[in-house]
């Protein structure tokens, strides 16, 4: 089987507290309805001990694909690997950002990086200063989009683990064009009664972007 796919490639880090979960939802939900991807494919996993441990979660989009088979038992779940392929991510959402050192071989001058430049709140172990995280991805990636989320989410909501929604604002706007914006909205406006402040974070998120 020959399969030449189309495939958006997404790696988020992050912790529960974080709101890691309404990244992967988000994310999830804006996969299901777009009628521009065609599957998504998502894959979690804890990466340290602990209620409240390190995740980490990929997540894929399947845009198009041209497959020539002649297997008859073809399933269409093989058009897509849950693992993201060395040099594959488009996009990393590093609400952890010292975990996203540890992924390094999936970046390329492709990816672009939204990262929280909030160290201290989560990470009992300090490895890497922001500044060096930062420098060393610049290495590597096409840009860095890189500042203390959470900080400023404090300071607008007094709740912290609403970066996640103003990094999503970040991302939205940083891939506009294949993002849009009036789909995600409507996903965020399925959330609301969870988060009753989840547009507002998104949309200053959206407008930090020139």
């Amino acid at each position: 089987m020959i399969i030449l796919a189309n495939v958006f490639n997404i790696l988020i880090t992050g912790f529960e507290n974080q709101g890691i979960h309404n990244v992967v939802r988000f994310f999830e939900e804006y996969g299901q309805a777009s009628h521009f991807i065609k599957k998504t494919v998502i894959n979690k996993k804890k990466t340290s001990i602990g209620d409240d441990g390190t995740k980490i979660a990929t997540i894929r989009y399947l845009i198009e694909s041209s497959i020539y088979s002649t297997e008859p038992e073809y399933d269409i779940n093989d058009e897509i690997s849950p693992i993201i392929p060395e040099e594959g991510v488009h996009l990393v959402f590093g609400l952890d950002p010292l975990e996203v050192v540890n992924y390094l071989k999936l970046i390329s001058e492709r990816t672009l990086v939204i990262l929280n430049a909030n160290l201290n709140s989560y990470n009992e172990k300090v490895s890497h200063s922001v500044g060096e995280i930062v420098e060393l991805l610049d290495e590597y990636v096409r840009r860095t989009v890189c500042m203390d989320f959470e900080e400023l989410a404090l300071i607008k909501f007094n709740k912290p683990h609403l970066a996640s929604f103003i990094m999503t604002g970040v991302t939205i706007k940083e891939f506009n064009g294949f993002f849009r914006k009036d789909l995600a909205l409507e996903i965020l406006m399925s959330m609301q009664s969870e988060e009753p402040n989840a547009i507002k974070s998104f949309e200053i998120g959206y407008n930090l972007i020139s």
